[in-house]
């Protein structure tokens, strides 16, 4: 041990202080080395006070707890140098120099618990996940907020599942899948025929997906905690609505009209979408019954209520135009459901060359603009109340610009002369 300079002592006492140089600078030595002490035996400061109060610290230390809390102090601070270093390393590898050591323990909670969490249930796969949302989505009062989901929602909920099942995810449990495996799917994701995917397909196959992740999260389920959607979006640049023409409204009408079954189970469907502006499901879900052939305002449209259990928003009034109730009137049958048959509705377009140019919304776009071009004066807040939407949507999805004449056209789009003569006398 080399022999202390008593020139250089602050403090003469166990444990000693004295004045030394390190690396250049200057500064004060405590040295607790001896008297039982077991702890860190040397502590370097370049201030005398906190030297001096360390030296006391010992002192105090070693008179209240013993020889064996020094030894304790030790392994401390053994331990907390090893964490220091541990930490050092972490903000060196994940660069973030923010990093503390109270994050490092909140992510161990966080991850025990969803360990725990996995070996307390049985977490799906996802092809097995994916049956059990068809059958619950499928059931009577299996939709959103208790309701009966239509034949349209409930086949996009299977397609759902098997753009899911394509992805080689079958047998994935449900909360291995990450964002990054959601990000690298729609990279890839292909059409059917091979070609590449638009932007507006992968908007909406997105919105899909994480409504099957949000029923995974379920309280009653809790296979996963977070979405791993969430932070995708897709943007799509803004494009005119499609809406038909004059010419193939009437050649579908006629269609339909001419066709026996077509014109029991496709025609009233189509007049409600055309002259109404009804949705496809809320056509379809309209009873003839619920018609009241009476409720005419003082422009001779017939008001039809179309009530929350129809309708994917509010109770709200259509109004179909006068020309839509003479197609009405030439209808097969008037009892029951209105319904729709899909293979007299693809029977139809291909026959009159609208199948492969079929845009979906066409029939609902198609009445929202003429009806716009006619009513420039009772404006786009009423048309929403009659359409069940809001003004802005109606701006932003439902409008085309079209020419007065045309609209005007459009609405004089009437039936056969025969087929209104036959009307009239059944009519009568």
């Amino acid at each position: 041990m080399r022999m202390l300079d008593a020139n250089n002592l602050i403090r003469s006492t166990w444990p000693r202080v004295r004045e030394e140089k390190k690396n250049g600078g200057f500064g004060y030595l405590v040295d607790a080395r001896g008297n039982g002490w077991e702890g860190k035996d040397r502590f370097f400061f370049h201030s005398k006070t906190k030297a001096i109060k360390k030296a006391k610290e010992i002192e105090a230390d070693l008179k209240k707890f013993g020889v064996e809390y020094s030894k304790y102090k030790l392994d401390e601070y053994r331990v907390y140098e090893k964490w220091e270093w541990l930490l050092e390393e972490a903000k060196k590898e994940f660069r973030n120099p923010d990093l503390v050591m109270e994050d490092i323990f909140k992510d161990f909670y966080f991850n025990q618990k969803q360990n725990l969490r996995k070996m307390q249930r049985k977490i799906p796969t996802i092809r097995d996940a994916g049956k059990e949302w068809i059958n619950e989505k499928s059931s009577e009062l299996g939709g959103k907020g208790g309701r009966t989901l239509s034949m349209h929602s409930i086949r996009e909920h299977k397609q759902t599942v098997k753009y899911l099942a394509e992805s080689n995810l079958s047998w994935v449990r449900v909360d291995s899948v990450s964002f990054e495996i959601v990000e690298a799917y729609f990279k890839k994701a292909k059409r059917a025929d091979g070609g590449k995917l638009s932007q507006s397909s992968k908007r909406t196959r997105l919105t899909q997906f994480k409504m099957f992740f949000k029923w995974c999260m379920h309280p009653k389920r809790q296979w996963i905690e977070r979405n791993p959607c969430d932070g995708l979006c897709f943007s799509v640049e803004a494009k005119e609505v499609s809406v038909l023409e004059n010419s193939e409204v009437q050649d579908l009408l006629n269609a339909a009209l001419s066709d026996a079954k077509a014109k029991e189970r496709l025609l009233p469907w189509l007049v409600l979408g055309f002259f109404a502006g009804l949705r496809p499901t809320e056509a379809e879900k309209l009873t003839w019954e619920e018609i009241d052939w009476d409720l005419l305002n003082e422009s001779g449209a017939l008001q039809i209520r179309v009530g929350t259990e129809k309708s994917k928003t509010f109770t709200h009034y259509a109004e179909l135009h006068a020309t839509g109730i003479e197609w009405l009137k030439l209808c097969a049958s008037k009892k029951g459901q209105i319904g729709l048959s899909r293979r007299a509705f693809d029977r139809i377009r291909e026959q009159v060359g609208l199948y492969s140019r079929w845009s979906p919304d066409c029939i609902r776009h198609t009445y929202a603009s003429n009806w716009l071009s006619m009513n420039k004066s009772r404006g786009i807040n009423t048309l929403a109340e009659l359409m069940g939407n809001s003004p802005e949507v109606i701006r932003r999805h439902y409008r085309k610009a079209i020419l007065l004449n045309s609209a005007e056209a459009y609405w004089k789009i009437l039936p056969p002369t025969k087929g209104m003569s036959n009307a009239h006398k059944k009519a009568a």
